[in-house]
């Protein structure tokens, strides 16, 4: 009831609302080969949000309380954390659930600055429990019940919002007003995003969700990366059988290049990611505005509804004249267009008549590079 409500207020705003429950959708697998805690602490430091609701259990912990295959297992989580947060070594005592606290009380992310609500339930409600599932909301023992003393005394000492709620339903408005009453702070009802504000983030989002479902090749980023370093003068193609990952190569490439190159504009253009996405006349303005408004021109842009052939016959004379003479700093320009083969075919654009194969030296001197994605069974340039 909550999440609908939430999501159908973001949706009004232009705001992308997803969440991640820490405790289901860890297969057991991942659970196996010890990288449950590595999970629930990445989306930890990828989140802006984090909720916590705690009762009397204290939580999966290194213990005599526990069984031996227990304890071996977890010893495994630990270290495989470690290798990516280093200071969970310090807490290897603690249970998981501690530790994913920690990193949000003590601010152990390198993410984006988060909000946080802590809501503790009311050891009297155990009470109202029938006998036989007590023992399902009891502390796991005295060491445990100990440590969890600790962290809730921890926990209230924070910066962060504690309420005490007496029954679930109670935790439920709580979280559902903190939630409502952040989002109403940070994007007012009568915030709107300009169009290209509004495409970019569809495209950011697009490529977010790809982000988690890649295993990194780094022999496939460095092919790239090649290209890039390059004095390639046509466009890089990444083909192949549909559903092999070569969208999510892309994403996570345009993400790492970002990073290693903050001074290149990069443009990644993911067909599929809008409406507007498999235009091809909507992609090309989507470029020339990306770009225009990178370089703070001045200049008006064609309209896309009303001059659509002038913007397919001159986008690429605009894009030389605008790299070469107005790009003081001669930024290098990385355009990525990911699902070709996915383009509306009304003008005949899967053809790719209206984009030209090689590129004059003028435009190779400004560092202009196109990496496109297609089916391989589909087309080849």
């Amino acid at each position: 009831m909550v999440i609908p409500k939430l999501r159908k207020m973001c949706m009004e705003r232009d705001i992308v609302f997803s969440y991640v429950d820490l405790r289901w959708g860890v297969t057991d697998q991942q659970n196996e080969s010890a990288a449950t805690m590595l999970m629930c602490l990445r989306e930890i430091e990828r989140c802006n949000m984090f909720i916590c609701s705690y009762g009397e259990r204290y939580g999966w912990s290194i213990s005599p309380e526990h069984e031996g295959v227990a304890n071996e297992l977890l010893s495994r989580h630990f270290e495989t954390a470690a290798k990516e947060f280093p200071w969970v070594d310090k807490f290897k005592d603690r249970s998981v659930t501690e530790l994913e606290l920690r990193m949000v009380l003590e601010k152990r992310y390198n993410g984006p600055e988060k909000n946080a609500w802590f809501y503790l339930r009311d050891p009297y409600y155990i009470e109202e429990v029938p006998d036989k599932d007590k023992h399902l909301y009891l502390p796991e023992g005295q060491i445990s019940a100990k440590k969890l003393a600790k962290l809730k005394q921890f926990v209230q000492e924070s910066e962060y919002s504690v309420k005490n709620y007496n029954r679930p339903a109670q935790m439920i408005e709580f979280a559902f007003e903190d939630l409502k009453n952040c989002i109403e702070h940070k994007y007012p009802k009568d915030t709107t995003l300009s169009p290209i504000e509004r495409e970019r983030f569809r495209h950011e989002i697009y490529k977010r969700s790809l982000l988690r479902v890649y295993l990194s090749h780094e022999d496939s980023l460095m092919h790239v990366d090649k290209y890039i370093a390059g004095s390639a003068r046509s466009p890089y193609v990444v083909s192949g059988p549909s559903g092999i990952g070569k969208s999510a190569l892309l994403a996570n490439w345009v993400t790492r290049h970002r990073d290693h190159f903050p001074e290149d504009i990069v443009v990644s253009h993911f067909v599929g990611a809008s409406p507007n996405s498999a235009s091809h006349v909507n992609m090309l303005h989507r470029i020339m505005a990306e770009l225009h408004e990178q370089l703070d021109l001045d200049e008006t842009l064609p309209d896309p509804e009303t001059q659509g052939q002038i913007i397919v016959r001159e986008f690429f004379k605009w894009l030389e004249n605008t790299m070469i003479d107005k790009n003081p700093n001669k930024r290098r320009l990385v355009i990525v267009i990911d699902g070709l083969n996915k383009l509306d075919d009304r003008e005949n654009a899967r053809e790719l008549i209206w984009f030209p194969h090689t590129f004059p030296k003028r435009v190779s001197s400004t560092r202009l590079l196109i990496i496109l994605k297609i089916n391989g069974s589909y087309f080849r340039l």
